[in-house]
C-alpha cells in the first residue's frame, strides 16, 4: 500500500472522531470513498471550519483524496483551509510567518522540483510574501544535478539527521541505549510534533495576491506576468555542461536532437503506450536528428534503430538527463516531471496523450495534443466544454471515469507524427 493510501485509510479510521462524520470504507480513490453518511451529503469544509482540527496531516489528505476523484474545487478549499488553520498555529507558536519551509515533498521527484520555477519567479516579481528555505533529504532527492541550479534562488538545506556517531561525543551509548528526550535536550533543538513541521508547506496552494491559490492557477498568472516583463528563463547550462554530455550521448559535433519521456506505470490517465509513437520517432531520424529517451528500466524497451539513444536502458545519470531534457530541440512527452522541467528551461514542448485537462501548461512555446473521451451510455466523444467542467477536467484515476461511463481514448501514431512533423517546422530555427 502506498503511502497515500495509508494515509487515506487513517483519515477513514480517525476522521469519524476528529472531524464528526464516518466516510464510507474505501477502496481509496474511488468515487465514492468521500461520499459522508448521516442521510446525506455533509458539507466537508464546514465540518473541517468548526472542528478545526490542529493536525494539519487532515486537510493536505483529505484534499488530496477530492483531488483524485477531481473534486478541485472542494479540494482547493479544504487545502486553503488549512494553510489558514497552519498560519494560526504558526503564531500562535511566536514563529515568524513570513518564512516557510518546503520539505522533501518538494524535491523527491523532479517535476515538483520544477515548481520552485514559479516561487522564484514570484519572488523576483515582487510579488512573494513568503520567504521560502528548502529542505531535503540526500536519500529521495528526484534529481541532484537539477536540485543545485536553484541554489543561486533558494536557501536549500540538507535535512538534518540526528545519528548515533553524532550522539557519542555526549552519551554513553551501547548496543541497548536508553537516550530520553530530557537527556538531548542541552544539545538539540526539541518541540513537539506539531512544531516539528509546523511551517512546512505542502505543493498544493501557495500564497498569491492576497489569497491561497491552487499552485497551478497560481502559476499561470505568475508565468503570464513574468512573460509579459519579457524575462528569460531562470535556468542555463553551461558550455562545459554541454560539452560533457554531447561527449557521453555520443553526438556528433553539429547533430540536434529531441527528447521524449512518455510516462508509463500505475493507474493514471497521464500514461501513454510508447509505442505508438515509434512512428514520430522514425520522422524525427528520417529527418536527420537524434531522439534521446529519458526514462528508468522499468519502461518499456523500443526498437533498436539508428539515431535513436535511449537513456532510460542505461545507467542513470542525473546530469545527462537534465542535459537531455534542457539542451533539446523540442521536448516531446505527458503530463509528468520532466515536461515541466523542460519548460523551466523554455524549451518548446509537444504534449501529447495530455490528461487531465484542467492541469493546464502555464510555459509558452508548446502545443498540446489531450486525450480524448469517449461515453459509453451516450456513444459519442466528450466535447471540450464538458471536458474542461466538473471532474472530468482534473480526476487522474481511470476508475473515476470508468465509474461515469467514460473511456480514455489515447492519441494515435498518425497524429503523434503530424504534430511531431508540425514541432519541426516550428523549431526549425532553434538553435540550443
Amino acid at each position: 500500500m502506498g503511502k497515500t493510501a495509508k494515509l487515506l485509510r487513517r483519515i477513514h479510521n480517525g476522521v469519524r472522531k476528529r472531524l464528526g462524520f464516518t466516510p464510507p470504507p474505501p477502496p481509496p480513490y474511488g468515487p465514492d470513498w468521500l461520499r459522508i453518511q448521516d442521510g446525506g451529503a455533509a458539507d466537508v469544509i464546514a465540518i473541517l471550519e468548526r472542528s478545526s482540527p490542529i493536525d494539519l496531516e487532515y486537510y493536505f489528505v483529505l484534499g488530496a483524496a477530492y483531488h483524485a476523484q477531481g473534486d478541485m474545487s472542494r479540494a482547493v478549499a479544504i487545502w486553503a483551509a488549512g494553510a489558514d488553520k497552519q498560519a494560526e498555529l504558526i503564531l500562535a507558536a511566536g514563529l515568524p510567518w513570513k518564512l516557510r519551509y518546503l520539505g522533501p515533498l518538494w524535491t523527491n521527484s523532479i517535476g515538483h522540483m520544477a515548481l520552485l520555477d514559479i516561487l522564484a519567479k514570484q519572488r523576483l516579481l515582487g510579488l512573494a510574501e513568503h520567504d521560502y528555505v528548502v529542505v531535503y533529504d540526500p536519500e529521495t532527492v528526484g534529481n541532484d544535478t537539477y536540485l543545485d541550479r536553484w541554489r543561486p534562488y533558494f536557501d536549500i538545506r540538507k535535512k538534518p539527521l540526528i545519528t548515533l556517531d553524532r550522539l557519542r561525543p555526549y552519551f554513553d551509548i551501547r548496543k541497548k541505549p536508553f537516550i530520553t528526550l530530557d537527556r538531548l535536550r542541552p544539545y538539540f533543538d526539541i518541540r513537539k510534533k506539531p512544531l516539528k513541521t509546523l511551517a512546512e508547506v505542502t505543493p498544493t496552494v501557495i500564497r498569491h495576491r492576497g489569497r491561497w491559490r491552487w499552485i497551478h492557477d497560481a502559476a499561470s498568472d505568475i508565468e503570464r506576468e513574468w512573460q509579459a516583463q519579457r524575462r528569460d528563463s531562470l535556468l542555463r547550462l553551461s558550455e562545459s555542461d554541454k560539452k560533457r554530455a554531447r561527449r557521453a550521448l555520443g553526438l556528433p559535433r553539429d547533430a540536434w536532437f529531441v527528447t521524449m519521456h512518455i510516462r508509463e506505470g500505475g493507474e493514471s490517465r497521464r500514461n501513454a503506450t510508447v509505442a505508438e509513437y515509434i512512428p514520430a520517432i522514425e520522422h524525427i531520424t528520417n529527418e536527420g536528428g537524434y531522439v534521446v529517451r529519458i526514462g528508468n528500466p522499468s519502461m518499456s524497451r523500443l526498437p533498436s534503430f539508428s539515431r535513436l539513444i535511449d537513456l532510460a536502458h542505461l545507467p542513470r545519470r542525473d546530469w545527462l538527463d537534465l542535459y537531455a531534457i534542457a539542451a533539446g530541440r523540442f521536448f516531446i512527452g505527458t503530463n509528468s516531471g520532466p515536461a515541466w522541467v523542460a519548460g523551466t528551461f523554455r524549451v518548446p514542448c509537444l504534449l501529447t496523450n495530455w490528461a487531465p485537462v484542467g492541469i493546464s501548461p502555464h510555459y509558452p512555446d508548446t502545443i498540446i495534443l489531450p486525450q480524448r473521451l469517449w461515453s459509453r451510455s451516450q456513444n459519442r466523444y466528450i466535447d471540450d466544454a464538458e471536458q474542461l467542467s466538473g471532474p472530468l477536467a482534473f480526476a487522474e484515476n481511470p476508475t473515476v471515469l470508468n465509474h461515469l461511463g467514460i473511456e480514455v481514448v489515447s492519441n494515435t501514431a498518425e497524429e503523434l507524427c503530424a504534430a511531431t512533423a508540425r514541432m519541426l517546422t516550428l523549431t526549425a530555427q532553434t538553435t540550443r
